[in-house]
């Protein structure tokens, strides 16, 4: 069969050797709406001009992040040298970031920084001793230190990671998007590889988007670094289960990103590393109306694998996104990207390769200050192949949001969504089975439309709820079925440092059980959707010296479940395993305790207890990939002088043993061996100019070379035992930007 080919393929590993802030008051504030606070500088050393005398007084505009870094200085009003000295100082300083409701938040402030130095001597004076400092006002400055809010409140029960953080984390590539492998109640189905069940969902169940735009692939080659450049990434918000109403038709968790707000400044970055180069632009035109990005990575990595292995390897991608100011409440824009990957070995005899393009035309459209109308139009292509043939899958998405606010109380959103699919098919292999290619990917055109309504209500300032209600129409083939999702999550602040935040949520999907592949979408609605009913509850607590701690229970029943992954172990992809349906149950608890990365010493401990269930046929199990502990620690330290040192270590349980029975597989019973993986990253940065930097970078994915043990298998007779790896991930790269 031509897709467990591709499946098969994809899976086959590829070895590869200040002052403090004042506390808040204990009672809420006796005023509605948000609670703003400032940034609080930590770090804004600046060393005084060389070959300079007296005093001096500069105005930097600085653009801090939610970690309290400086991610650009706008601009530095003051008198020569000193404005140049503080602009260069200010790009390495260190704040608490801006909190609006307890939230980090990113804004752009003015802050002012005072040079006081030696004065001329007069005859009969007598020279002081030697002093050149520089020092910051101790309270902020009166008019004009202001503070502007980027983005919006996250939805609570989501999780917010941000480029700045990850980029710190070892064992990712830098790639927010491989940071989620380390998230609480994730839990991977092969090491190393960024496939993951998440709470009990699995990896099909789990939906992807970039600015709204559904994304087929997350990762290349599936080992490889994110299909979307890090440096168009502002943050990620992951969903492990009731994601918010205008994400549906995945009865999974969400992961969607957001790209970084359009440059008010010329800005490049660029990379060169082991299996890979890469490079951003980044520049406003005509007087700042027209905004450009344009990234693009190509691997060179089948060069060096070719030496070593009769493996083939390639990928790259390219993204571009122009916004153009049409009038102070009218922008139009284009957001284009795309991915390409391949592998197989040197006869090209097997082989999977896939490709997916987007185009997304977008129109935003004020009227007045409180109301916004966003529309966009995305056409697609996506293409996977194999040996055997290949699918493809054309489609036309049309979507429309409405986001108004409602003043102190809160805000809403409203939109409707919908998508045509025309899916093609094409054998070219008379060994692939005919029936289950033409009735599992037959060409076709498929319709899904949605309609979602989302409130974000405050109705205390302590008290944040978010009720939404989704209903989704769904068409292919002859069938036709109505999804309803209702969901709604609430956060409550027992006080400034504690909160407690509740969510439940029903989620539908139609009933594809394959990995998110190009084009690779099961046809028909056979059996129905799949339905997942989800709830958590936790509490969420701010420690001294910047630590969090967040503690979540959780429970997720899937009804009419595709996953035979989960219950046999494999992938088969035939009409027969497409029939078979199971309910699934995972429960458990969730701890993350967390302090920024960005710190001068900062980590992350993520631990998960679970379980997970799957009934079919009158047979009860465990699920295949269950792991009864994840845990994974993350540590990174600041050596000085713009040297950094990190390691992540990760630990699972092992995967229960399969045993044979009249009705199937079963799982349960003893273990396989637990597994361990150690990754490092070592990174050395020099500041170049006024506004540019160099860096050089030497990380480790599985620096301990571990062997996984995917599946366990007994009879009457022995056990046996099937493993993975070692799959050893090395990366050194040199990196720069201005």
């Amino acid at each position: 069969m031509l897709v467990t080919l591709l499946v098969a393929g994809w899976f086959c590993p590829v070895i590869a050797s200040a002052d403090e802030a004042p506390r808040p008051a204990a009672a809420p504030p006796p005023v509605a709406g948000p609670v703003i606070k400032l940034p609080v500088p930590i770090q804004t050393d600046v060393t005084y001009p060389k070959d300079t005398l007296g005093d001096a007084s500069v105005i930097v505009e600085l653009t801090i992040d939610t970690d309290g870094s400086v991610l650009d200085v706008t601009s530095a009003i003051g008198p020569e040298p000193f404005a140049s000295q503080a602009r260069e100082a200010a790009l390495l300083w260190k704040f608490e970031p801006a909190r609006r409701d307890g939230r980090p938040v990113k804004v752009k402030i003015r802050f002012e920084t005072r040079f006081v130095g030696e004065h001329p001597l007069a005859p009969e004076e007598t020279a002081p001793a030697p002093a050149a400092t520089a020092s910051t006002p101790s309270s902020p400055p009166p008019k004009e230190y202001s503070v502007t809010v980027r983005g919006e409140r996250a939805t609570p029960g989501g999780v917010s990671v941000s480029r700045a953080e990850a980029r710190l984390l070892p064992g990712t590539f830098g790639d927010p998007f491989r940071a989620v492998e380390s998230l609480a109640g994730v839990t991977p189905v092969v090491s190393v590889v960024p496939f993951f069940y998440m709470r009990g969902a699995p990896p099909g169940n789990i939906g992807y988007f970039v600015d709204g735009i559904r994304v087929p692939l997350l990762f290349h080659a599936l080992v490889g670094p994110a299909v979307i450049q890090s440096a168009l990434i502002d943050r990620i918000d992951v969903y492990k289960s009731a994601a918010p109403a205008e994400y549906g038709r995945f009865a999974g968790g969400v992961i969607a990103a957001e790209t970084v707000p359009p440059p008010d400044s010329l800005h490049g970055e660029a990379m060169v590393r082991t299996l890979d180069a890469q490079a951003v632009a980044s520049t406003p035109l005509g007087d700042g109306k027209v905004q450009v990005i344009a990234a693009a990575r190509y691997a060179y990595a089948g060069l060096i694998l070719s030496r070593f292995t009769d493996a083939v390897l390639s990928y790259w991608d390219y993204q571009l996104r122009m916004n153009y100011d049409v009038s102070k409440d009218d922008s139009v824009g284009i957001f284009a990207f795309g991915a390409y990957d391949y592998i197989g070995d040197q006869t090209a005899v097997n082989f999977a390769g896939t490709q997916f393009h987007r185009i997304d035309l977008r129109h935003d459209h004020r009227f007045g200050a409180k109301t916004k109308v966003h529309s966009a139009v995305t056409l697609g292509y996506d293409h996977s192949r194999a040996s055997g043939g290949d699918v493809t899958d054309q489609s036309l998405q049309l979507r429309s949001e409405l986001q108004h606010d409602l003043g102190p109380i809160g805000d809403l959103r409203a939109g409707i969504d919908g998508s045509f699919d025309h899916y093609g098919l094409n054998i070219t292999d008379p060994t692939v089975s005919f029936r289950d290619a033409t009735q599992l990917f037959p060409a076709r055109t498929d319709f899904v439309g949605g309609i979602y309504l989302r409130f974000a209500l405050h109705p205390t300032p302590w008290m944040t709820v978010t009720p939404g209600l989704r209903a989704d129409l769904f068409h292919s083939l002859s069938s036709t079925i109505v999804g309803v999702d209702p969901r709604i999550a609430v956060e409550f602040k027992v006080s400034h440092a504690v909160s407690l935040i509740d969510d439940f949520g029903i989620s539908h999907q139609t009933p594809n059980y394959l990995p998110n592949l190009p084009g690779a979408q099961i046809a028909g609605l056979r059996g129905g959707l799949q339905t997942a009913v989800a709830y958590s509850s936790g509490i969420k607590m701010l420690l001294p010296a910047d630590i969090s701690l967040t503690m979540t229970l959780f429970q997720q029943t899937f009804f009419n479940l595709s996953d035979p992954l989960g219950f046999s172990g494999t992938i088969a992809a035939n009409v027969d395993v497409a029939d078979i349906r199971s309910i699934g149950y995972t429960y458990g608890a969730e701890w993350e305790l967390r302090r920024s990365l960005t710190k001068r010493l900062g980590g992350m401990l993520s631990y998960t207890l679970s379980r997970s269930v799957r009934s079919r046929q009158n047979l009860n199990s465990l699920a295949a990939f269950d792991h009864t502990h994840v845990a994974t620690a993350a540590l990174g330290y600041d050596l000085g002088r713009h040297w950094s040192i990190g390691g992540r270590a990760g630990f699972f349980t092992g995967v229960p043993t399969r045993t044979l029975t009249i009705n199937g597989a079963s799982f349960g019973g003893e273990r396989g061996p637990p597994y361990f993986q150690l990754d490092v990253r070592l990174e050395k940065r020099w500041r170049v100019g006024e506004h540019g930097y160099l860096g050089a970078i030497a990380e480790v994915i599985n620096a301990t070379a571990s062997t996984e043990i995917v599946e366990r298998s007994c009879n009457p007779e022995r056990c046996t035992e099937s493993g993975v790896g070692p799959i050893v991930l090395p990366n050194v790269g040199v990196e720069g930007g201005f």
